[in-house]
């Protein structure tokens, strides 16, 4: 991706086009010019941060003399809610996650509960680790105290049984 300073804007080209009438008038082959060429037009590569769009988002491109780049700043996301009202929907995740997960296999307790047959121990043992997991999770979040750190925690609540 390059990108060129038109007075008060940056215009950004995810594909050069064939046609420029820069310096230089080019019909045809400007997408083409190498690195060296482009730059004398105004041409430079837009580098993008990696960022983890959870917590950030990218901010204002500007031209970095040093690394003969744009470059985007980096903000961090900022919330209105409470860090108490985050870590509530956080936890309301985990749990619908775990409700999720649990369904896949109700069908053996409920079958147990009614006397029909007992549920295999691996699956009851599978429901416990998914359980002990999600509470585990749950305290995790209970000890954050950052907005950032409570939207950024990333739940690894999976299902540890695949068994018919």
């Amino acid at each position: 991706m390059k990108a060129i300073q038109l007075k008060d804007e940056i215009k950004i080209y995810a594909n050069l086009p064939s046609n420029y009438d820069g310096k230089k008038h080019y019909i045809n082959g400007f997408n083409k010019l190498s690195d060296s060429e482009l730059e004398k037009e105004g041409f430079f590569d837009v580098e993008k941060p990696e960022i983890d769009y959870t917590i950030q988002e990218l901010g204002k491109l500007s031209f970095d003399k040093s690394k003969k780049k744009f470059v985007y700043a980096v903000k961090n996301k900022t919330w209105t809610e409470s860090a108490t009202e985050l870590k509530n929907q956080k936890i309301s995740q985990i749990k619908y996650s775990a409700k999720l997960l649990l369904n896949e296999t109700d069908w053996y307790i409920t079958r147990q509960a009614e006397g029909i047959k007992d549920a295999p121990t691996e699956i009851i043992e599978a429901r416990k680790k998914i359980r002990d997991e999600a509470d585990a999770e749950i305290k995790e979040i209970n000890k954050l105290s950052k907005k950032a750190d409570i939207v950024g925690f990333k739940s690894e609540l999976r299902w540890v049984l695949i068994k018919d």
